[in-house]
């Protein structure tokens, strides 16, 4: 069954790369996935990344928004650095959705720059997502929309994940 999750995660990463959200709705319907969801952090939280906002896109975006905002409660609590990341990049994927929504409120904005404060900061990773960062921050911190530092962020943090 983790094999399938695996699976079943890294086509919906390909689909959702082409925002063909429908069918990663559909390559992510199955038990397998829905119990690396639940309990496994690995590949659950890219599972629930895609699931998310596979929600949204689908006219139920309360239901996906929660799903990415749980992330770090459910996986990333204690957990190793590279997973606490995904938890917290889940978040920031969420604002990303909200943005596009005009759903960005003040819980959701702490929620994100608390992720951003989870980001790797170790070798070569503050420098590659570093400035990103601080931009998206900045804009949170004074009300300005992150749209645009979110894109130039998210595909950064995509590439280390």
């Amino acid at each position: 069954t983790s094999r399938e999750a695996w699976l079943r995660t890294s086509f919906a990463t390909a689909l959702a790369a082409h925002a063909r959200w429908a069918e990663v709705r559909r390559a992510l319907d199955a038990p397998p996935t829905a119990r690396a969801v639940a309990h496994d952090p690995l590949p659950g939280l890219v599972a629930r990344r895609w699931l998310g906002l596979a929600l949204a896109e689908a006219g139920e975006p309360e239901t996906g928004w929660e799903l990415l905002a749980a992330s770090p409660a459910v996986h990333g609590r204690g957990a190793m650095p590279h997973v606490r990341f995904l938890a917290h990049l889940n978040v920031l994927y969420e604002a990303r959705s909200r943005v596009s929504r005009g759903a960005l409120g003040p819980d959701a904005v702490e929620r994100a720059r608390t992720a951003l404060a989870h980001l790797p900061r170790y070798g070569e990773a503050d420098v590659f997502l570093g400035p990103a960062a601080r931009a998206v921050d900045r804009a949170l911190a004074e009300g300005r929309n992150p749209r645009v530092p979110l894109d130039r962020l998210l595909p950064r943090c995509q590439r280390i994940t």
